[in-house]
């Protein structure tokens, strides 16, 4: 079960893309004049924004709900090495 900060996040998640979809809609229909490149410009950017969102909406969740998961490293004992030459 999901817990208060996951559901949270996920509501913002989805007010943003929404937000992005709705500014990306008003500025599409305003202008129409633009050329096609641009407009492929602006599409690319509105997906990379999403896939931006949901790759962070997804690292969070697990962050929040499987925090032992995670595999931590630990710093060598001596931190130094020396070679011997001779």
């Amino acid at each position: 079960m999901p817990n208060d900060v996951t559901i949270n996040m996920f509501v913002r998640l989805k007010g943003y893309l929404a937000w992005i979809f709705d500014e990306y809609m008003v500025f599409y229909t305003q202008s129409c004049f633009l050329s096609p490149l641009l407009l492929f410009w602006l599409q690319a950017n509105l997906k990379r924004a999403c896939q931006i969102l949901i790759l962070l909406a997804t690292s969070l969740y697990l962050q929040h709900n499987q925090p032992n998961k995670f595999v931590t490293r630990t710093p060598l004992s001596s931190g130094v090495h020396s070679s011997k030459s001779g």
